[in-house]
């Protein structure tokens, strides 16, 4: 993640719309909401409700000390479980940098919380399918996220230690509550680095995180990644770190690098 806001959010923007084509590539049926908050592109939003995406603000979220520079975005996630109780729907959550190879409606039919587990992480929430039922299962996790905003170094290095995202947090979470986290196969969210170049890896996966990735890997990686762009034209982050970024597609015009407070 860029520490440049701007380029930050044109890559954002690129990655919303490869995930929103690919999810109606495979035809996907179940609703799309993108949970927004802090500065807000309402010219890019727009772009994005014409695709179907659903636009739910939420207010800024406080983040920890001990967030890590790069996964301080990311607690941002834990609006999903707020999400999930004002509309009392299971939320199958996922970051904006994944592409859907197939459908995955049928997540919407598991037990929560569901994610797939990762060695150093534990818990990956790349995609997560989660559901709130009761207001008091939300107020735990908040007054949980509350009580980790106030611990000491010490703490934090003894008995809290993560990857500084939310991942850490919900890993302690669900540990301190003893919830059953329900694993899903790797092909749900799978990373191309994790698989040797050369082979068809990509036949028996469903979600495809960091697909930017697969070009690294083979030609094959290649013709994946291309598979999932919406366009030839659309969203180009090289031309957005010019300032010219300009979507033939959407008909969004990207902040350039010299006007950052557009956004």
């Amino acid at each position: 993640t860029s520490h440049r806001p701007e380029i930050a959010y044109s890559m954002q923007l690129l990655h919303l719309h490869r995930l929103v084509a690919s999810l109606q590539r495979v035809n996907c049926s179940l609703g799309m909401y993108l949970l927004v908050s802090g500065k807000r592109n309402r010219t890019a939003e727009a772009a994005l409700e014409r695709r179907g995406v659903r636009i739910q603000p939420m207010p800024p979220i406080k983040v920890p000390w001990w967030a890590s520079p790069y996964h301080r975005s990311s607690f941002s996630k834990l609006h999903a479980f707020n999400f999930s109780f004002r509309t009392q729907h299971r939320v199958i959550l996922l970051d904006t940098d994944v592409s859907v190879l197939r459908n995955i409606d049928h997540l919407s039919l598991l037990p929560t919380p569901a994610m797939v587990t990762r060695p150093r992480s534990i818990v990956n929430t790349g995609v997560m399918v989660l559901r709130v039922r009761l207001a008091a299962e939300l107020d735990e996790l908040f007054e949980y996220f509350r009580w980790s905003l106030d611990l000491r170094h010490s703490e934090v290095q003894e008995r809290f230690r993560g990857d500084g995202g939310d991942q850490q947090l919900l890993l302690h979470y669900f540990a301190s509550k003893r919830l059953i986290v329900n694993e899903l196969p790797s092909k749900y969210n799978a990373y191309p680095t994790d698989y040797p170049a050369g082979t068809p890896w990509w036949a028996s996966q469903l979600v495809l995180h960091k697909p930017q990735l697969a070009s690294k890997l083979s030609k094959e990686g290649n013709a994946v990644l291309r598979r999932l762009e919406p366009c030839r034209s659309c969203v180009d982050p090289r031309n957005n770190w010019r300032g010219v970024g300009w979507c033939k597609v959407c008909g969004i015009r990207l902040p350039p690098l010299q006007t950052p407070a557009l956004f």
